[in-house]
Formats: C-alpha cells, structure tokens, sequence
C-alpha cells in the first residue's frame, strides 16, 4: 500500500518561501544563548491580544499617514524563527512596547497563513490569531509589494523600516543582537516630531467621516454597526460606501451578500443594492467578490448576470474573462462525447477482464505477425497487428528505447492500414497515441478529434482509456496554454474537456491521478464547486489516495464559515462511520487531526490543540494496528504529535510533563527529531529551548536527562533547520 510521503506537510497551505532569520551574525563569548535572549513565547504570552494596530494595504496605510502626519513603520515577521517568535509572541502584546508602535502607521508582512482562510462563509472578516486585526490573506499579499519597494533584494525577518511621507526610507533595521537597540531605534525616529492630523479621529468622526476613512479602527467600526443595524441603517451605510468609492465598500458588498441569505440580516433591499452595484457596476477592484460569489448557489438568471458582469471587465482582466468563459462553457457542457450509453457501458464493464484483454492483444503480437508476413489486403490484418503492437508498448516500460521502437512500428502499420481503407476509430486511436508517445504530437491532433468522435459505444479497451485521457489532457493543455498566454479561448473547449472527462472518470481503468489533475485544473479555472464534485467521487474511487486526501484537506479548511478547522475531524469522522470504509482511513484522519491541531495553535486556542493532538494520537495508534506495515510512518507523525504536546506544555508552564513527552517523542521516532512541524518546529529546537527553560528553573537533573537524549541523536539529526542556523543571511 503506497503511504504519502513523510516530508513536511501543508506547505502550500502555508504559503512559505524563502526568507532568513534576521539573527546575529556571531555572540561574544559569555553572551546568553539565543533561547534565553530571544525569549520564547509562553500559552499564557500567545493568549494575550496583539496591541499594534496594522493597516491592511500599503494604499490605505500611505492614506491614513497623510491624514494623520505619522510616518509608516514596516514589520517584517517569520514562523518558528526565534526572534520572530520573541517579537510576534511577547513584544507586540506588551502595552509598553506596543506604547512604542503608537507614532506610527504600521504594517505587518508575514509569508505564512494562520488561519485557512480570509472569510467566514457569511463575508466576516477572519483576523489573523498571530498579529490581528489583518487577515493572512493581507499580511501576505503586502509582502511582495513591501520587498519591491523595500527590502532592496533580501527577504530577512524581523524587520523593521520607517517610512517618511515623502516615501522615503529613513531606517532599516535587521540583524539586530537585541530588542533594546531596535526599540531605541524606534523613539529616535518619531524624536521631535509634531503631529497635526488633517480630520477628526475615533470616536470624535460621525459615521459619514468614518464611512470615508481608511483606517482600519475605522473600517471595523463601519463594519461592526452594519451587522448590528437594522435594514434602513444598513442601507445607510452602504449607501454611503459605495457614493465614496469601491476602497471603501468591498468589504460590506461582501457582507451584504454572504451574511444577507445565510443569516437573514439583511433584508431584500440591502441585498438587491449590493447586487446591483456588484454585477451593473463591476471594477477590477472588486473581481475578488465576484469570484466568491460564484459560489453562492445562485439561480441561472443571476449566475448569467454574474457572468455577464465578468464579460464586462475581460478587456481588463484575463481573469474576468476566464471566469466567464468557464461558467459559459460548464453551463453549455457538450453531450456529443459523454453519451449516456457510452458511461452505461463503462460502468458494466469488468476491470479485470479489460486487463486480460489487453495483456492478450500484447501477447498476439508474434502470431498476428505470421498472419499478416507482408501480405497486401484491405488493411485490417495490419491494423490488427498495429493493434497487438500498441498493446504491447502499453505494457511495456515507457523509458526504455524498445518501448519506442514498438509504438513506432505500431504507427507505421496503422498509416499502412488507413492507406488500404481502414479508417476507423482504431486506426486514428493509434495514430493518435503514438504521435504522442514519439513526441510528435501536432501530428496527431486530427486523429485525435476523429478517435473521439467515431468511437463506438462498446468499446472500453486499454486503447479507449490512452484515447479517452489523451483527449482530455489535450483540452486542459489547450486552455491553460491560452490562459497563461493570455489569449483567447472559447467555452466550447471547457464544455468538451467537462464532456470528455465524465466519459474517462467511468472507465473501470481510469487511474486515480487524472481525478487529481482535473481537480487542480477546475481550481485553477476558477470552477471550484465543481472540482468538489470531481473530489468526491475520485475518494469514493480511491479511498488510499495520498494526493486525493490532501486536497480534501486543502478543500475543507477552504470553504469557510465558522468552525472550519472542527470540519477537518467532522469530515473524516464521518468518513470513518461508513461501513465501507477503508483500513487505512484512520492513518489519513490522523494526519487532518494534526492539520486542525496546528490551525488551533496558530489561533490562540491551546487547550483545543492538546485534546486534538491527543485524537490524531490515538487515530495513528489505532492505524499502527491495524496496518503493522504503516510502522515508520505512523510513528514518524507519532512522534511530531508528542514533540508538538511538550512544546504546549512547556508554553503552559508545564516543564516536567514537557521533559516528559519531550523524551517519548525522541524515543519514538529518533530520526524524525529534525523533521519540521507545520509551525515550522523541530523536536529539536523544542528539546533545546526547553533544556533552557529547565536550567533556568533549577531541574538540572530533568535538564540533563533531555540533554543526553539529544547526544544519542545523530549529529545531522541535531542540526537544526538551515534558517536557523547561526550566520546564515
């Protein structure tokens, strides 16, 4: 059984690229170690609030320093590395640091996603947990735009740069060897400085200055007395919003739209005013909103409002106009090539008698050879042969040069076959498939699209699979060509790759990797409702498939709403209840346990993620017995569970349990040590920063026995991960 492969986990999810701890580059010899200079933060630390209040773009950030006269400050800030931890975990929540921030128009730059999505189901607002008053999806977006601007080539963290008004950089500073010296940095930058803002603030504005205000306090009051108001309140404010401009208003179209029918409140009128606004006055800005609410069940008269809204800014956006085009094209699908009849066929089809079929025609080779012995008839005892040959190739191993030589003579037959009047389906289906095994694929086109088109409805062969999932890579290629040349394509091309792969996907051959690439596809297009549709079927399919579980994972904390990480263990839970559920099922809810564990973690909810890790525990205990052949994997995640719990439990203050899980976690797996958590920790650096805290407590002897569990580790197991490794720029 093929188990995913064990390597670091939810890296898409994560959103992580390449940046470097901003450490020192050396420490002077009696210098405190990093873990005692760089404080970790504690459970009680990551419960506190964040203090520093963040814009949520540069735009709006550049807007309230004109209003107020502060100068803006960057914050650069990185996952699991020390200092960045320090600085995200304990000094952006102490009121006297925070008192330091103040002068400033802050904003926060962080690569990586802390909670899996931007919105709830109803268009609120998800706060980051570890900076707040952001979401992930702004902290994100802002980096790129923060580096070209700022971080002259070099992505370090933390980080901290001041702004003038006139755009102007005034300092820079990274690879600092304490906090004092960056906070100093900090006063002497506002030194003097007088600040008169051009508008009143706070609770001094009416709601029409706050409406037209683009400070984030500002923004969530507006939001907040929307949701509260009752429906001629709330048309109001959206009202108002929208006579000011859509920088102003996105965020209550959203809630006008998703809260209005999920929650009922917003009355028709609200919702009419937003929709109107939405699909009879589309811009750029708001392509966003218009993507979500493609997902929003709609009836054909509305979705083709939609659509026609997307029309409207495809000069514009490439994106508005791949949208339309895939709603066009998934609305008109083409039947021609996924008749009933063909799918009902397939599905009374014996996969195992469609593997003898063609191992027999493979083994035919040799006799349909003396049959034919270069005889001139009409063709079909070539195209019988050319057949057998095809078979054969299929067979075969693709890498290997006789292999090649099979698909060609297979090729040379079938045009000598067509040339003596055998011009059907087989005869195109194999000149088709061995263009494109010999890379010569423009030379099969035409006999593709004939292959597909005169195919009958019995056939069901190993050469109508190769036909069938030729023809739906070829479409996908054709339109992702065209999308990322930005040219244009039509929704027919979408209507018949849907057609085609609703054939393929019945076929009892059909592969578990083409249910994945066309779900990626569908995503990539923007048809994400109906790429669920492709998931579950490919799981009920291919319950044991790696890559199809971790799109339902993806899948799951995409969807929004409240509760979203709870739906990662509700999903599988209901998965396990079935009564044909695969042995293996618990080794995958295991790993979405540890998924939903490591969400909570970033969200602030500690007591959550221990019980949650203590599930995913047992999941890989009960999988461990089941499957005594999952063994190193089971206790490879295992092990990463245990090392996750001491780091709970030393944040909590919990030192001798932490020790203690500490020691069953480097006992379980030694060699997952240096494997990274999806928070970007090690058993480890873990071990480390506790052996730290243990000395600092007195427990030598606990301190000791951790100490000599990290010895018996092998020296590259000990090696901590490359950005945290000292010197390293």
């Amino acid at each position: 059984m093929s188990l995913p492969h064990m390597s670091r986990f939810a890296l898409a999810l994560l959103g992580l690229c390449s940046f470097a701890a901003a450490q020192p580059q050396g420490q002077a010899a009696g210098d405190a170690p990093r873990e005692v200079m760089w404080k970790a933060p504690t459970r009680a630390d990551w419960i506190k609030p964040c203090l520093v209040p963040w814009q949520r773009n540069f735009d709006d950030a550049f807007a309230v320093a004109e209003e107020t006269g502060k100068p803006i400050l960057i914050c650069v800030n990185m996952d699991g590395e020390i200092a960045s931890e320090h600085y995200a975990g304990i000094r952006y929540r102490t009121p006297e640091i925070a008192a330091l921030y103040e002068p400033y128009v802050t904003v926060i730059a962080s690569v990586y996603r802390h909670t899996p999505q931007d919105y709830t189901a109803d268009g609120e607002r998800i706060p980051c947990p570890r900076f707040g008053g952001v979401t992930c999806g702004e902290h994100i977006a802002i980096e790129p735009v923060l580096y070209e601007k700022y971080f002259e080539g070099e992505r370090v963290a933390p980080r901290h740069i001041m702004i003038e008004l006139n755009k102007e950089e005034v300092f820079d500073v990274y690879y600092a060897f304490d906090t004092a010296s960056v906070f100093q940095t900090l006063k002497d930058g506002v030194a003097n400085r007088e600040v008169v803002p051009k508008r009143p603030r706070g609770s001094d504005q009416t709601l029409e200055e706050r409406l037209t205000s683009r400070d984030n306090a500002d923004r969530e009051w507006v939001e907040k007395v929307f949701l509260e108001g009752d429906e001629n309140q709330r048309m109001k404010i959206l009202g108002g919003a929208l006579a000011a401009g859509e920088e102003h208003s996105d965020q209550l179209l959203r809630l006008a739209l998703m809260t209005a029918p999920r929650q009922n409140l917003a009355g028709p009128g609200v919702r009419e005013m937003a929709w109107k606004a939405l699909v009879e006055d589309p811009t750029i800005g708001r392509l966003p909103l218009l993507e979500s609410a493609l997902d929003l069940g709609l009836q054909t008269e509305d979705r083709e409002a939609l659509v026609d809204a997307l029309d409207q800014l495809g000069g514009e956006s490439t994106r508005a106009k791949t949208l339309a085009t895939v709603q066009r094209g998934l609305m008109g699908q083409d039947e021609s090539i996924a008749a009933k009849e063909r799918i009902a066929e397939l599905q009374k089809a014996d996969r195992g008698a469609l593997v003898r079929e063609n191992a027999q025609l493979a083994s035919q080779l040799e006799s349909r050879s003396k049959d034919w012995d270069g005889k001139v008839g009409d063709g079909s005892v070539e195209l019988r042969l050319a057949e057998a040959f095809l078979a054969r190739a299929l067979e075969a191993k693709p890498k290997e040069k006789a292999t090649r030589l099979l698909y060609r003579d297979a090729r040379d037959l079938a045009k000598k076959a067509q040339e003596r009047g055998q011009n059907g389906w087989l005869a195109h289906a194999i000149l088709a498939l061995t263009a494109d095994r010999l890379e010569i694929r423009e030379r099969g086109n035409r006999s593709l699209e004939l292959a597909v088109e005169s195919m009958p409805v019995h056939a069901m062969g190993r050469a109508t699979l190769e036909t069938l999932r030729l023809y739906v890579r070829r479409t996908r290629w054709r339109i992702l060509r065209s999308m990322r040349a930005e040219e244009s394509w039509s929704a027919d091309q979408m209507s018949k790759s849907q057609a085609a792969f609703a054939v393929l996907e019945h076929h009892p051959l059909c592969p578990e990797v083409e249910f994945g690439t066309h779900y990626d596809f569908l995503v990539y297009v923007g048809a994400r409702f109906e790429a669920g549709q492709v998931l579950q079927r490919g799981l009920k399919a291919f319950p044991n498939s790696g890559g199809l579980h971790s799109r339902l994972r993806n899948q799951v904390l995409a969807r929004g709403g409240q509760g979203i990480v709870n739906g990662l263990e509700e999903t599988y839970r209901t998965m396990l209840a079935q009564p044909d559920a695969a042995p293996n099922l618990t080794w995958f809810a295991g790993y979405a346990t540890i998924v939903a564990a490591e969400f909570q973690r970033r969200e602030g909810e500690m007591e959550m993620a221990v019980g949650t890790y203590g599930r995913a525990l047992e999941l890989f205990q009960r999988n461990l017995e089941t499957l005594p052949g999952n063994e190193a994997s089971a206790r490879h995640y295992m092990a990463i569970i245990r090392a996750a719990l001491s780091r709970l439990a030393m944040e909590a203050g919990e030192l001798q349990q932490a020790q203690t899980l500490m020691l069953e976690s480097l006992e379980t797996a030694p060699l997952s040590a240096s494997a990274l958590d999806g928070l970007g920790f090690t058993a480890v650096m873990t071990a480390t920063t506790l052996t730290a805290r243990l000395e600092e407590a007195g427990s030598q002897d606990l301190a000791d026995e951790l100490k000599a569990a990290q010895e018996s580790l092998t020296a590259e197991t000990r090696r901590p991960p490359a950005f945290d490794r000292p010197g390293r720029r």
